[in-house]
């Protein structure tokens, strides 16, 4: 790190000024209007490094700005959008949903190993995002990818009469004049660079404040049936809070961090960690692309499935329903829908209609 820029008197200035959060966020990608909140998701992780990896997913319908966001983030950090990991720190990818097998193996390795951050965007799988569906149902991108993204944000384009006008009259105006950022590009590099030089630790009141919103989550994951939130998104809430304190060039994360990473992830978790059916949080939605009560039903099902697979094969539909609706109450229309759900998965096949046979590993595989 350049130790001029923290002796800066320009960085230090700006670090100073009680509006600094704003500013910074404003010179992320100007002529984009709105998106706060991504775009301050977008300098934590621009202050993020190799000790403290931190990575975000941008899912959006088209014009919603991601392509715009990766390219400002690319000259910033001087690194090109790639596929491959490159070791310097940031990892950049457009359109990750087109990675093949292969690409998919590696970038998992880098989000487990947290040796890079990664920043990249996607697609929805009918062009634009469903919000009546999973956001694993709304991708092409295997469940385990997606689940080891620290950050994911959902960009959709909705019609909105005050958030349109806002857009059109920003873009006039880009137009029209030859505006600057608040925080002209050279001042922005060099105070992103002193920010990275610190590594704030959680002092007291941040760790309970995140401890408590995390049991919270947790205690209500008993009374709903489902799993709200696990250790991966705590790791989550530390690594924002710390982020935030760095932008304020501080050694020391501070309440008011951990209640902005408060409603950083309860932001992300309304967006795509929710349970469609249900209305409530559910982190198997992210992790599993189900939500936790339809794990349980499957579960179920398979177990069902493999007594009778012991008795004959293949196993016979009107048997299936019998004995599940016996045991567990399950109607006809519930099974069908459970059994879709294997088909659609892999786990069985169906030949001839109402006959189904576990799918053995590698068949249908080329």
């Amino acid at each position: 790190m350049n130790q001029n820029n923290i002796d800066s008197p320009e960085v230090r200035i700006l670090s100073q000024d009680p509006q600094l959060l704003e500013k910074l966020v404003d010179s992320i990608d100007p002529a984009i209007s709105g998106l706060n909140m991504v775009k301050l998701a977008t300098l934590y992780f621009l202050v993020s490094g190799p000790k403290s990896s931190l990575s975000i997913l941008l899912v959006g319908d088209p014009g919603t700005g991601k392509s715009s966001l990766l390219r400002n983030i690319s000259s910033l950090v001087k690194s090109q959008v790639t596929r491959k990991s490159s070791g310097d720190g940031f990892l950049l990818i457009e359109k990750i949903d087109t990675l093949n097998h292969h690409e998919e193996n590696k970038l998992m390795d880098t989000l487990e190993d947290e040796i890079q951050s990664v920043y990249a965007s996607s697609r929805p799988l009918m062009g634009r995002y469903n919000p009546y569906q999973t956001v694993a149902q709304n991708l092409r991108l295997p469940v385990g990818v997606l689940s080891l993204f620290d950050l994911i944000f959902v960009l959709r384009d909705t019609p909105d009469r005050d958030n349109d006008r806002e857009i059109a009259s920003r873009i006039l105006e880009l137009e029209e004049t030859t505006s600057t950022p608040p925080v002209e590009t050279h001042l922005l590099e060099s105070y992103l660079e002193a920010a990275r030089g610190h590594e704030p630790k959680l002092s007291h009141e941040a760790k309970t404040l995140l401890l408590d919103y995390y049991l919270d989550l947790r205690s209500s994951s008993e009374m709903e049936d489902a799993i709200a939130i696990t250790p991966r998104q705590l790791n989550t809430l530390i690594k924002v809070s710390k982020a935030r304190a760095q932008l304020h060039l501080r050694d020391t994360v501070w309440a008011s961090d951990a209640e902005a990473s408060i409603r950083m992830i309860s932001h992300c978790l309304e967006q795509v960690g929710i349970d469609p059916v249900r209305c409530s949080y559910d982190i198997d939605v992210l992790y599993t692309g189900r939500p936790t009560v339809l794990n349980g039903k499957l579960l179920k099902v398979v177990e069902v499935f493999s007594e009778l697979e012991k008795q004959s094969i293949p196993v016979h539909r009107s048997s299936l329903e019998s004995i599940l609706w016996e045991r567990y109450g399950m109607t006809s229309r519930t099974v069908s829908r459970l059994l879709r759900s294997l088909l659609m998965e892999g786990i069985i096949t169906e030949d001839p209609p109402g006959e189904y046979r576990r799918r053995e590993w590698g068949q249908g595989d080329a």
